[in-house]
């Protein structure tokens, strides 16, 4: 929206100008009179405007307005500046507008008075300040079939646009603005994005390879990830982000940035390795769960060099207030031992072994570094070990020529820790090689097992078929998945198959009961899914109780969200059930939310 020029001329006006200009013609020294525009006559100003009404300016940035004048070739067009509050902003005479270096937070008006019209025509601009978002820095990356747009700020703000995927499914994304802050050295973002109207916290992963930062973003539905696209920063942008002083939880800009981490047999443990040569050893495995005890922390220096890496003595006593074990104090009498070896198998292992005043025994913490990003990170060249074939655990069996796998929903096999991987011919090092690769094969039906790392874990009932590689050994398995025994008591199912639903807002969400006791739950929108889960039933008494067997079950009814085991009231029509609800609090006004399902079709 533009502001119009005042120019409020009326007939009776415009008789009065003419009329004076008329007396003023007559008492002009016809001597001296006006001089024309080059080229023709004079041409009356009728109004002027800006191209823009408002604009935002950082603390301290300037923008120069520019005026229109109507009509574009008028004779005057000297214009004079003002400024309603000059706590927030300066004007000069030429139109320049600088945000005062404190005015984040404040407003105020510019106006433009043209020197012809006596002062009735004139233009404004309002102009917010906002603090300072520093150079932007935008990246891209394909997202399915389409391409998101990211921009992130020296001073903490952020701005993605695009879809998120996961799979084949792919949802349009409300344009993200939000921040960011450096925790642990990454950039950790707040905000919600907004998709197929329900909002999600924006995640993030980071990698630091070789001085490079690469950044994975994704939201999560309760079931799977959805992708915003990972982000390659190179070491002078990842600089200006990381090392910034300017964002909350920044380093100094003068101290090198994370090199690589180095994660423990233990999630609580890790290592960073930064380019300037300092380690930061965390160690948390040694403290009680849910205890206020902060993990271990030091530091020492670490150098690379013929495919390994060494870390200098840990010099006096590693200190801590709290307990290792649970029961004995980490004091002052403490110490760290720290021993770093390489093998094929695992690439670069270190164990750091802590003793303290009392201990029996020393206790150790296992970090690794694997082969591939010890090559890639520290330019490495720890080689392969060849490998002739695999064996498998024993629940791999060998059925009508192939092999089969079967798994209980929610149960997982881990191919690298449970198989074994036999040299070729004329290998000495009898260490097994490599890391096993394990992927979904393509034509399988997704959903029934979900694929990480080297292991594969049961989803919802049916078959699907993995392979697994190794070197240049191929082997594919097929997986099927089954529920496992009911853990409900005195279970009573539908004599066939039904399917209940119930909509509101968009949503349409549904449970299948099967007549061997079990269902499947999903809510979708627009024919997409947004989430799922699996499990028991039973009806008694006109009640209905479900129990679902994944661990992690998130359910969204009407924007309440409920989780776990619970009973339904019901109403019974014989042996079917006419209806059930769904009762679930609100979790902003406390007051009970109602869900009604009833037969599908």
């Amino acid at each position: 929206m533009k502001h119009k020029s005042k120019w409020l001329v009326s007939l009776a006006a415009a008789a009065m100008l003419a009329l004076s200009a008329g007396v003023f013609a007559a008492c002009t020294d016809p001597e001296q009179p006006p001089e024309p525009t080059p080229g023709g006559d004079t041409v009356a100003l009728q109004g002027i405007s800006f191209a823009e009404d408002e604009i935002s300016l950082e603390v301290g940035e300037s923008v120069q307005l520019e005026v229109i004048f109507t009509p574009e070739n008028a004779t005057n067009k000297n214009v004079t500046w003002e400024v309603d509050f000059d706590d927030t902003c300066t004007v000069d005479e030429n139109g320049l507008v600088t945000a005062k270096e404190d005015a984040a937070g404040k407003a105020c008006t510019i106006t433009a008075t043209a020197e012809e019209g006596d002062g009735l025509y004139q233009a404004y601009c309002s102009i917010s300040v906002i603090a300072a978002r520093g150079e932007g820095i935008q990246k891209t990356a394909a997202v399915g079939t389409n391409t998101n747009t990211l921009i992130m700020y020296e001073y903490g703000d952020v701005e993605l646009t695009g879809v998120a995927v996961s799979g084949s499914t792919e949802l349009a994304i409300e344009p993200y603005t939000g921040s960011y802050q450096i925790v642990d050295n990454a950039p950790a973002f707040s905000g919600q994005v907004t998709a197929m109207g329900f909002s999600f916290p924006v995640l993030a992963d980071a990698t630091f390879e070789n001085q490079q930062l690469q950044l994975r973003l994704y939201i999560n539905n309760g079931t799977s990830d959805f992708e915003l696209g990972t982000y390659d920063f190179s070491k002078e942008e990842a600089a200006k982000l990381v090392g910034s002083t300017k964002v909350e939880g920044g380093i100094d800009t003068t101290v090198a940035y994370i090199q690589t981490t180095i994660a423990g047999t233990n999630a609580a443990d890790s290592i960073q390795l930064w380019s300037d040569g300092k380690a930061v050893f965390t160690v948390g495995s040694f403290v009680p769960a849910g205890s206020s005890v902060s993990p271990v922390s030091f530091e020492t220096t670490w150098e690379a060099a013929d495919n390994a890496l060494t870390f200098a003595p840990v010099s006096g006593t590693v200190n801590t207030a709290g307990q290792m074990s649970g029961t004995v104090a980490f004091g002052d009498a403490s110490s760290v031992t720290i021993q770093s070896e390489t093998d094929t198998k695992n690439g670069v292992t270190v164990t750091a072994s802590f003793s303290w005043e009392g201990a029996a025994a020393p206790v150790s913490a296992t970090f690794n570094l694997a082969r591939e990003v010890a090559n890639s990170a520290f330019g490495f060249d720890i080689p392969y070990i060849e490998t002739e074939s695999i064996t498998f655990a024993p629940s791999v069996v060998e059925q009508d020529g192939k092999k089969t796998l079967a798994l209980n929903s929610g149960a997982s096999l881990d191919l690298y820790a449970t198989s074994t991987l036999s040299p070729a011919e004329g290998v000495t090092d009898l260490v097994s090689a490599l890391t096993v690769g394990v992927a979904l094969k393509e034509g399988s039906e997704e959903g029934v097992v979900t694929v990480s790392g080297s292991s594969v874990t049961g989803a919802k009932p049916g078959t699907a078929t993995i392979v697994v590689t190794v070197d240049d050994i191929t082997e594919e398995i097929e997986v099927t998945v089954a529920f496992p025994a009911s853990v409900l008591t005195g279970s009573n199912a539908f004599a066939e198959d039904v399917t209940y639903s119930s909509e509101a807002s968009g949503i349409t969400t549904s449970f299948a009961f099967g007549a061997d006791g079990t269902f499947y739950f999903t809510a979708s929108a627009f024919g997409l899914t947004l989430f799922s889960s699996y499990g028991y039933y039973n009806i008694a008494d006109g009640a209905m109780e479900v129990q679902y067997f994944n661990t992690a079950v998130a359910l969204l009814y009407g924007g309440n969200l409920f989780t776990g085991v619970a009973s339904y009231e019901a109403v019974t029509d014989g042996n079917t059930v006419a209806s059930f609800t769904i009762v679930t609090t609100d979790g902003t006004t406390g007051e009970p939310v109602e869900s009604v399902f009833t037969p599908a079709g």
